[in-house]
C-alpha cells in the first residue's frame, strides 16, 4: 500500500453513474423492505411507536431527494458538517415525537379540564424514553452502513477509493470550498521561517491566495481595488492657490520655502479678504487671442486655482505655446493626438467622435496661420479623418483641393510624391470596380514621370501588382512585374540612346513572340534573345487540374475549383498552354503599357530587383522603409502613407496567421497534476524567444543569425513553406550582376531549402573567387548552420593565415573574431584582434592598449564608408572587452557610436548587434553579464526603434526570469501610438500565447479592432485575414460576421468572398452564396470558372422545405377558409 494515497472525495458521493445509480436504487429497496419488516415487527410489540418510524422514514426520504437534486451543496458542504445537521434534525424531531407522545407536557392544563376520559399515566416519559433510544440507535446503525470504509465483503466501498487524478471542479470553482478543508491553526501564529516577527501570512480578498503582510499596519486595498481605481480616474477640485511666483528649482530638487517665525510675520499676511480681485486688464491684442481659441472657455480661467490631471494640464499647456507660436506643427500633432485619446474606441460612435475632435482642432490650425496649410501631414490627417463621416464626393473635392496646393507640378518632389501616393491608397478603397482602380494606378503613374520619381513609380508598380493579385489577377500582375524588370535589367544596349517609347515600343515585339520571361525556366531575357536573331519560343507543357468530384455540394466544389486554378495560374500563359474558359490568363502588351517606366538609376534597379522577390512570397525585413533614402530630410513623412499591403502576398505566418496564435491541442492540455493529494504543475518546454515575425532594419546580413548556429536568420524552413522555389531560384541565377549582396541572398534561401545543396554551390562559387571575404565569410556561416564548428575554425584560420590580399578583410576579422569569442576560445580571438590591428603579437598588455586603441581611432576618422566603420565599432567592442569590464567595453562602444554620424538604418542595426552580442556572452561560462545590464541596453534601444522584432525577442527573454508580467503587459498594450505597424502588431498577438500570462482572445480581438478602427489600416487584407483566423478557431458565427465587414471594407479581396464558399459554408445559404457571386460580378473580381455549371441538375434541400413549409402553410389556411364556409351563417 505504500506509494498509494487514498483521498476521501466528496465530489463524488453519492455517486451519479448509471451503474451507481442501480446499485444505490437496488440498496434503497432492500432498506425499505427491511424498514416494513422492522416496522411490522415493532407495531406487534410497541403500537405506539409507528408515528416516530414513519417521521424518520420521510425525513431519510427527503434526505435522499435532497441529496438527488443538490450537485453544488454536495461538493460545498463537508462531512462534519452533515453531520452536525444531521444530529441537529434528529433532535428536533425526538423533541417533536415526545411532545406527541405526552401532550400534557404542553397542554397540562387541558388535560386536565379534559375530563374523566384522559388519564394520566406514569410510565408516559419512560415509554418516550425507549422510543427516542430506538430511534437512535436505529439511525447510528444506517450512519455506520452509509459512511463504513468497507463492506461486509471487505471491499472498499463508493466512499473510499484511489484518486490519482485532481479535482476538476477544482478548476470550475477556482479552489477547494472553505468546508471542505478541515480548520487548523498554524504553528507560530502565521509566521514565515526567515522573516521578522511582524510579517506574517494572511489571504487576499478572494481567500484563494496567500500574502505575506506585517500585522501591525491595517490592509491597503490593491491596486485593482475600485475604490483605489476610482481614485486615479477621477479628477478632484481641489481648492488649493497656485502660488503667484513660480517655484525656483536647482538642478532636480525644489527648494522649500522657510517658514518665518511668528516675530517677523505681518498682520496684514494673515488677514485674507473675502472680496474679489481685481481683474487684470488685458490689451486688444489678447481679447483677439482668447476670441481666436474657443477651446478655452471662461469657466477655465475660473479654475485657474484647480489642480488638472496630467492630460488636461498637457493640453492647457500646448494650447498657450500654441497661442505664442502658433506654427510649431508638432504641437498641432501632438494636441489631436491627446484629444482624441479620450475618446476610447470601444464607445459607441467613437469613431465619428474622434473625426469631429480632430477635425475642428486642424480647421484651428489653418485658421490661426495660412502657413499651416502647406503642411503635408495635416492635410493628410484632415483627409484621412474626414473619410468617416464625408461622401464620397465630398472626400473627391476635398482631394482635389490638397493637390492644387501641394500636388501640382511647381511643388516640390518629395510633396508631390506623398500626396500622390497618398492619394492612390484612398482612391483604391474608394472604387467601385477594378477597372476604376486601374485608372487611378494610371494615372498617379502618369504624374509621377521623371528620374527624380523613380523610386516612387516602383512602388506604384509594385502596389498595383499587389492589389490585382489580391483581386485575383495573378497573370496581369506577374506581367507588370516581368515587363518592367526586362526594360530595366535587359534592354539592349543598341537601344539605350532611343527615348523611353521607343525601347517600349521593341519591348512589345519581344513580349509578343511570347519567348520566356524573367522568371521563367527558359527565360535567357530580352538582350540575349536580340543578340540570338530573335528565336522562336519553345513550347513546353503545363501542370493541368482537374475536378475531383467527390463533393456532392457545389458551392463547394467551385470554391476548390478556384483555388486549384488559383494555386497554378499565377503566370501568365501562351498560346501553347492557354486557358479556353479563362480570357484573362492571356495578357497583351496593351494591358501592361501603361504600367511600365524608365527606371535607370542603381538604387531604383536594386529596389525593383528586392520587390520582385517580395512580390513572389519571400519576407525581406526592412524593405518598406528602402524609400527613405530616397525622401532624404522629409523621410518621417514616409509613416503617413499605408505600407501594410507590402506584406500581402507574403508566406509563413501572413499566409498562415493561425501560427500567430497557441494551438488549441496545447490549451487544452492540462498543466498540472496532483500527487499523494498535492497539486503539481508540469514543465512547460522552453520556447525560441524570437517568433514567426521578422522585422529589422534593411541591410543585416541574411545569413547572420541570433546565435553560433545561425538561428534566428531571415530565410528558415517555415518561412519558405509554399513557395514556388523553382520560379525564386531562376530569379536568382538571372538577375545576378556580380553583387556579394545578392550572392549571400541566393545561399541563404539555398540554405532555407537544403543546407548541403547551398554548402556546394558556395565551394564552386569560392573555388572560382578564392580572394573575395565575402565569399569566405558566406561559405563559413553555412557551414556554421550545419554545425560543423570544427571545419569553421579550420576555414577561418586558413583565410586569415594567407598572405593573399583580399578585399574588405577586416569583415571577415570581425565575424571571426566573434565566432571564436562565442566558442569560449578568447586566445585565439585575441590573437586576430591583433592581426587585425596590425599590433605585435609579442608587445605587452599596456603596448597593446595604447596601440589598438589608436589604431582604432585613426580607421574611425579615415574611413568614410558607413558599412566598413560599422565594422570598425564591432572590432572596438571586443578590443575593450578583452583588456576591461564588460560595460566599459559598452561605454567606448557608444562613446564612438555618438561622435559619428551614421544614417538611422546603420544605428538599428548597430544597437540591434550590440544587444544580441551581449546576450549570447550572457550565456556563456565564466563570463559574467549581469541581467539588469543586458535589460538596460534592450530597452534603450527599444525606444528608438520600436518595430525591431529582434529587440523585442530579447526583452521577452530577459522579462521571463523577473517574472512581473506588468512590464510584458505595458509592452504589449503601449506602441507609442494607435498606429501601430503590421508587424508590431503581429508580434505582439504571437507574444500574448507565449506562456507570460493566460492567453486571452478576448484581448487579441480588442487589439484587432483598435488596429482596424484606425483610417490607415481598416482596409489591411493581412489584418482582415488575422481577424478572420482567430475566429475560424471555435465561432463560425461571430466569423461571418467578420467576414461580411471585411467584405464591405476591401471589396476587391477575392479570398474573402471565396472563404464564404469553404470554411464558412454551414453559415451560408445558397441565396447568400448567389448574391455574393452577383457581386464579384458586379465589382469585377476575378473569377476563373462559372459557378452555373457547377449547378447544374441540383437541387438546393433547403428551398425545398421553404416550399414545403410554405405549402403547408396555404393548406392550413385553405381548410380554415372552407370551415369558415360551412359554419356560415352560424
Amino acid at each position: 500500500m505504500s506509494g498509494i494515497g487514498y483521498v476521501l472525495s466528496f465530489s463524488s458521493f453519492p455517486d451519479l453513474g448509471k451503474e451507481k445509480k442501480r446499485d444505490e436504487r437496488k440498496a434503497r429497496k432492500d432498506r425499505d423492505r427491511d424498514r416494513d419488516r422492522d416496522r411490522d415487527k415493532q407495531l406487534e410489540r410497541k403500537p405506539n411507536i409507528n408515528e416516530e418510524e414513519e417521521g424518520a422514514s420521510q425525513y431519510r426520504k427527503k434526505d435522499e431527494t435532497h441529496e438527488k437534486y443538490s450537485r453544488r451543496q454536495r461538493r460545498s458542504r463537508s462531512p462534519e458538517r452533515r453531520r452536525r445537521s444531521h444530529s441537529r434534525e434528529k433532535e428536533r424531531r425526538s423533541k417533536k415525537s415526545r411532545q406527541e407522545a405526552n401532550p400534557s407536557s404542553r397542554h397540562g392544563l387541558k388535560s386536565m379540564e379534559a375530563g374523566p376520559s384522559s388519564v394520566w399515566d406514569p410510565l408516559a416519559d419512560e415509554r418516550a424514553k425507549a422510543k427516542e433510544d430506538h430511534l437512535r440507535a436505529s439511525m447510528q446503525e444506517q450512519h455506520d452502513k452509509t459512511f463504513d470504509s468497507k463492506d461486509d465483503s471487505g471491499t472498499s466501498s463508493k466512499l473510499w477509493f484511489i484518486d490519482k487524478k485532481g479535482d476538476t471542479l477544482n478548476i470550475t470553482y477556482g479552489g477547494l470550498h472553505q468546508g471542505d478543508v478541515p480548520k487548523f491553526h498554524r504553528s507560530g501564529r502565521g509566521r514565515v521561517l526567515g522573516l521578522p516577527s511582524v510579517w506574517n501570512i494572511k489571504r487576499n480578498s478572494g481567500n484563494k491566495e496567500l500574502e505575506i503582510g506585517r500585522w501591525d499596519k491595517p490592509k491597503v486595498p490593491r491596486y485593482v481595488d475600485s475604490k483605489s481605481y476610482r481614485l486615479l480616474t477621477e479628477s478632484r477640485r481641489r481648492l488649493v492657490p497656485i502660488p503667484s511666483k513660480p517655484v525656483v528649482t536647482y538642478g532636480d530638487f525644489i527648494s522649500i520655502k522657510k517658514r518665518p517665525s511668528p516675530e517677523h510675520i505681518d498682520p496684514r499676511e494673515t488677514y485674507r479678504s473675502i472680496t474679489a480681485e481685481d481683474a487684470p486688464q488685458h490689451s486688444d491684442d489678447d481679447k483677439s487671442e482668447r476670441k481666436s481659441s474657443p477651446e478655452i472657455s471662461d469657466e477655465e480661467d475660473e479654475a485657474e486655482g484647480t489642480s488638472l490631471p496630467a492630460e488636461q494640464e498637457t493640453i492647457r499647456n500646448l494650447e498657450e505655446s500654441l497661442r505664442k507660436k502658433p506654427t510649431d506643427e508638432s504641437n498641432w500633432l501632438r494636441l489631436i493626438e491627446l484629444s482624441t485619446a479620450f475618446v476610447t474606441v470601444r464607445t459607441k460612435r467613437a469613431a465619428h467622435a474622434r473625426t469631429e475632435i480632430a477635425l475642428s482642432i486642424i480647421r484651428r490650425a489653418w485658421d490661426a496661420n495660412l502657413e499651416n496649410q502647406n503642411s503635408v501631414r495635416l492635410w493628410l490627417l484632415y483627409l484621412r479623418y474626414g473619410d468617416e463621416i464625408w461622401t464620397k464626393e465630398d472626400s473627391e473635392r476635398q482631394w482635389t483641393q490638397m493637390i492644387q496646393t501641394l500636388g501640382h507640378e511647381q511643388a516640390p518632389s518629395w510633396k508631390r510624391e506623398i500626396v500622390w501616393m497618398a492619394r492612390l491608397d484612398w482612391k483604391l478603397g474608394a472604387c467601385s470596380s477594378i477597372s476604376d482602380a486601374l485608372r487611378s494606378g494610371k494615372g498617379a503613374l502618369s504624374m509621377l514621370q521623371g528620374p527624380q520619381y523613380e523610386m516612387m513609380r516602383v512602388r506604384i508598380c509594385w502596389r498595383m501588382a499587389t492589389f490585382l493579385r489580391e483581386a485575383g489577377f495573378f497573370e496581369l500582375a506577374m506581367a507588370i512585374l516581368q515587363a518592367q524588370i526586362e526594360l530595366s535589367y535587359f534592354c539592349p544596349n543598341s537601344l539605350s540612346s532611343q527615348s523611353v517609347s521607343q525601347r517600349i515600343e521593341r519591348l512589345e515585339i519581344f513580349w509578343e513572340t511570347e519567348v520566356g520571361r524573367i522568371g521563367d525556366k527558359d527565360a535567357t531575357g530580352w538582350d540575349k534573345w536580340e543578340e540570338l536573331g530573335q528565336p522562336e519560343p519553345v513550347s513546353y507543357a503545363v501542370a493541368s487540374t482537374a475536378d475531383s468530384g467527390e463533393l456532392q455540394d457545389p458551392y463547394q466544389r467551385w470554391f476548390n475549383r478556384e483555388k486549384q486554378l488559383d494555386t497554378v495560374g499565377t503566370v501568365p500563359t501562351r498560346t501553347f498552354n492557354e486557358d479556353e474558359q479563362d480570357p484573362y490568363s492571356t495578357i497583351l502588351f496593351n494591358d501592361i503599357h501603361d504600367f511600365i517606366s524608365d527606371i535607370q538609376q542603381s538604387a531604383s534597379k536594386e529596389y525593383l530587383r528586392l520587390v520582385f522577390l517580395s512580390f513572389l512570397g519571400l519576407n525581406i525585413p526592412g524593405l518598406g522603409r528602402l524609400e527613405l533614402d530616397a525622401l532624404g530630410e522629409h523621410s518621417d513623412l514616409l509613416d503617413l502613407l499605408d505600407n501594410s499591403w507590402m506584406l500581402s502576398g507574403r508566406r509563413g505566418w501572413v499566409a498562415e496567421p493561425a501560427t500567430l496564435f497557441p494551438s488549441i491541442k496545447e490549451n487544452r492540455l492540462l498543466d498540472w497534476e496532483s500527487h499523494l493529494g498535492a497539486i503539481v504543475a508540469l514543465e512547460k518546454p522552453r520556447r525560441s524567444i524570437f517568433g514567426p515575425v521578422k522585422d529589422w532594419a534593411l541591410g543585416r546580413q541574411y545569413l547572420e543569425g541570433t546565435n553560433t548556429s545561425c538561428e534566428g536568420r531571415t530565410w528558415e524552413p517555415d518561412d519558405i513553406r509554399g513557395i514556388d522555389i523553382q520560379r525564386i531560384r531562376n530569379v536568382f541565377s538571372q538577375l545576378r550582376l556580380d553583387s556579394w549582396g545578392w550572392d549571400e541572398m541566393f545561399s541563404a534561401f539555398v540554405a532555407a531549402v537544403d543546407v548541403k545543396s547551398a554548402v556546394k554551390m558556395s565551394k564552386q562559387r569560392l573555388e572560382n573567387r578564392s580572394n573575395s571575404s565575402h565569399l569566405w565569410k558566406t561559405q563559413i556561416r553555412l557551414e556554421r548552420i550545419r554545425r560543423d564548428y570544427t571545419k569553421a575554425s579550420k576555414m577561418y584560420q586558413i583565410a586569415l593565415g594567407t598572405e593573399t590580399q583580399m578585399q574588405d578583410i577586416d569583415l571577415l576579422y570581425a565575424d571571426a573574431i566573434e565566432y571564436f569569442w562565442f566558442q569560449e576560445d578568447e586566445n585565439q580571438a585575441r590573437l586576430l584582434l591583433k592581426r587585425a590591428l596590425e599590433i605585435d603579437e609579442s608587445s605587452s598588455a599596456a603596448l597593446y592598449l595604447l596601440r589598438g586603441r589608436k589604431k582604432i581611432e585613426d580607421l574611425l576618422s579615415v574611413i568614410q564608408d558607413t558599412a566598413k566603420k560599422e565594422i570598425i565599432l564591432r572590432l572596438q567592442f571586443f578590443f575593450e572587452l578583452s583588456i576591461c569590464p564588460i560595460h566599459e567595453a559598452i561605454d567606448a562602444f557608444k562613446r564612438s557610436f555618438n561622435e559619428r554620424e551614421f544614417t538611422t538604418r546603420s544605428q538599428e542595426l548597430l544597437l540591434s548587434w550590440l544587444c544580441i552580442t551581449l546576450h549570447n556572452l550572457a550565456q556563456l561560462r565564466g563570463t559574467i553579464v549581469p541581467p539588469a545590464l543586458v535589460e538596460r541596453n534592450v530597452a534603450e534601444a527599444l525606444k528608438s526603434y520600436p518595430d525591431n522584432t529582434i529587440l523585442l525577442g530579447l526583452f521577452l527573454e530577459y522579462e521571463r526570469g523577473q517574472g512581473i508580467w506588468g512590464r510584458v503587459r505595458n509592452l504589449l498594450d503601449d506602441a507609442g501610438s494607435s498606429d501601430k505597424s503590421l508587424n508590431r502588431l503581429a508580434w505582439e498577438i504571437w507574444a500574448e500565447g507565449q506562456s507570460y500570462g493566460p492567453w486571452e482572445p478576448d484581448r487579441i480581438r480588442n487589439k484587432l479592432e483598435s488596429a482596424l478602427g484606425t483610417p490607415r489600416s481598416k482596409q489591411s487584407v493581412v489584418l482582415w485575414r488575422m481577424y478572420l483566423a482567430l475566429e475560424l478557431r471555435n465561432n463560425l458565427s461571430k466569423a461571418k460576421t467578420i467576414l461580411i465587414r471585411a467584405i464591405g471594407q476591401c471589396w476587391w479581396a477575392k479570398e474573402f468572398y471565396m472563404m464564404a464558399f469553404g470554411p464558412l459554408r454551414s453559415e451560408f445559404s445558397a441565396r447568400e452564396l448567389n448574391a455574393l457571386v452577383e457581386v464579384m460580378v458586379d465589382r469585377g473580381v476575378r473569377m476563373r470558372r462559372d459557378l452555373g455549371g457547377f449547378l447544374k441538375g441540383w437541387i438546393d434541400p433547403s428551398a425545398l422545405e421553404d416550399e414545403e413549409a410554405s405549402n403547408g402553410g396555404d393548406m392550413e389556411v385553405e381548410a380554415m377558409v372552407q370551415a369558415r364556409e360551412q359554419a356560415k351563417p352560424f
